[in-house]
């Protein structure tokens, strides 16, 4: 998009599949949409300060990474220079260089850094390997993947310990991260090859560079960060328009509802889950808060066996934990967030 090619690649289609639904429920996701891709979707305006965490020294950071990250000892970041551990401890400690101008995003990402560290550490072996693993290849590329990274961890791991409300968006930034991939990807095929020595066609100045275009307005996180990339790119007002446009197709309801429905409604006691089962029983309970939501139906029904033919029943020893429907949970979406539509 950087090199105005838009005119000669066809727009994405979308690939929403509305049709189980009934019109009361399109009519619905529409308004959910609308809202999730605004400003007043935006977590990282409205995020919370996380709980108290222990803070780690570099020995521990050192040893935390390279039990869990074998051969991490000669992984080194982008100009061969520095091991990647050493470059995390530097960043843990003072932040990245790119953000030194400004005090609030340089604090959020060693904040959110610190927190992303401790909480892995807190983790079972899988979870655990694969945050970390991220962070180390993370800091193998450019300092602005590295903070979309850490903001992108941090969103997602400080999200479970947050309202009913703030777990179901942070599944929205995870799409919406998914979305810009695709769209760089749809107008930019070369960028995930394309060499330093041109920087401005690479993926993460891309992200950036769309994400200070338009992220503002559709509720994107990093938002902030973006606009101290020294090498995003200027895009026209023409480009701004089809980029957006774009991105509002690919952002899927039909893959949102999906979503929220398998981490639900995973049976393994031990799932790593983005939603709280707790949380969302809690928020249904609450009729001061649900807006006239039915709590019961979070709850598998034989009564209403139709709506889970693609999905199966739960466990036995899971009828009680919340069993969630396509219906019941737009149903759902639209109660949780009636008063911001």
């Amino acid at each position: 998009m950087g090199n105005s090619n838009h005119k000669n690649i066809d727009p994405p289609q979308s690939t929403d599949r509305l049709d189980p639904f009934q019109d009361v429920e399109k009519d619905r996701l529409s308004k959910l949409k609308t809202f999730f891709l605004s400003k007043k979707a935006m977590t990282s305006v409205h995020e919370e300060s996380t709980k108290e965490f222990v803070q780690m020294v570099e020995s521990d950071i050192t040893k935390l990474f390279t039990d869990n990250i074998p051969g991490i000892s000669s992984m080194m970041d982008r100009t061969g220079s520095t091991p990647v551990c050493q470059y995390i401890v530097s960043t843990y400690n003072n932040g990245l260089p790119i953000f030194k101008s400004n005090p609030a995003v340089q604090q959020h990402t060693i904040h959110s850094l610190k927190y992303v560290i401790y909480k892995a550490s807190t983790f079972p072996d899988r979870p655990k390997k694969q945050v970390l693993r991220r962070l180390a290849e993370a800091f193998t590329a450019c300092q602005m993947e590295q903070g979309r990274v850490i903001d992108s961890l941090y969103g997602s791991l400080s999200g479970r310990e947050k309202s009913f409300r703030d777990q179901i968006l942070n599944l929205v930034d995870i799409q919406k991260e998914q979305v810009m991939n695709q769209l760089i990807n749809h107008y930019n095929p070369e960028a995930w090859k394309t060499g330093d020595d041109n920087p401005k066609g690479q993926l993460p100045h891309l992200q950036s560079s769309y994400c200070k275009s338009f992220g503002e307005e559709l509720g994107l996180r990093g938002y902030k960060a973006a606009k101290l990339d020294k090498d995003k790119i200027s895009i026209s007002s023409v480009d701004r328009q089809i980029l957006k446009s774009s991105f509002e197709i690919l952002f899927n309801m039909s893959d949102l509802i999906a979503s929220i429905i398998a981490d639900v409604n995973q049976q393994d006691e031990n799932a790593e889950r983005l939603i709280n089962r707790d949380s969302l029983m809690k928020w249904a309970g609450d009729n001061s808060a649900n807006n006239g939501f039915e709590s019961h139906t979070i709850f598998y029904d034989e009564a209403r066996t139709e709506e889970y033919k693609d999905i199966g029943k739960p466990k036995d020893e899971n009828m009680y934990q919340p069993f969630l429907s396509p219906s019941v949970t737009v149903t759902l979406l639209y109660h949780l967030f009636q008063s911001e539509l």
